[in-house]
């Protein structure tokens, strides 16, 4: 919930101290963290997103980046 509040809050201006989560070892975090950058990220997440979508071990994890992406609605999005 505090990814969420501080997200709701702060916006974009909190995607530096949220962006490190996408690495954190538990899957529910990283599903949540990817999952929350579709209504949160802007542009400067979509690189990440592509990462995980590529290469992140758990398949819900990768699915969230999939969304995400869909969302965050930059052109550079769709190869992915």
């Amino acid at each position: 919930h505090a990814v969420d509040l501080a997200l709701e809050l702060g916006g974009v201006r909190t995607l530096p101290r949220v962006v490190p989560l996408f690495q954190d070892p538990e899957e529910w975090v990283r599903h949540h963290v990817v999952g929350c950058m579709g209504e949160y990220g802007d542009q400067s997440v979509v690189d990440l997103l592509l990462a995980t979508l590529r290469s992140d071990p758990d398949a819900g994890v990768r699915g969230q980046a999939a969304y995400a992406l869909g969302h965050v609605g930059a052109p550079r999005a769709v190869p992915g």
